[in-house]
């Protein structure tokens, strides 16, 4: 389990060209992920994102988990929410 203390970060479509949503320490540790993972460092618009309860976070997670067609295990989707930085991206990057 990580005990680094998580913060979640949701970036939508209607700030940004996309969608995202990453756990980061802080918020510019969230903006760079963005850039790296996301849009790229080329990219000329200032990144807006608003921070999320965890609660609310893994709502978005596992619904979208959920209504993805691959099969997943709960452990699995635990941790990836636990884990890793870039949970969800619009699925036309994909």
């Amino acid at each position: 389990m990580n005990t680094d203390i998580r913060k979640y970060f949701e970036f939508d479509e209607k700030d940004n060209d996309y969608y995202a949503l990453i756990a980061a320490k802080d918020e510019d540790e969230a903006v760079d992920v963005y850039y790296e993972e996301v849009v790229g460092y080329d990219y000329d618009l200032k990144p807006v994102c608003k921070e999320l309860s965890s609660p609310e976070a893994w709502r978005i997670f596992s619904k979208a988990e959920a209504e993805n067609d691959e099969e997943i295990t709960m452990e699995d989707l635990v941790w990836e929410f636990d884990e890793c930085a870039l949970l969800l991206i619009s699925p036309d990057l994909l």
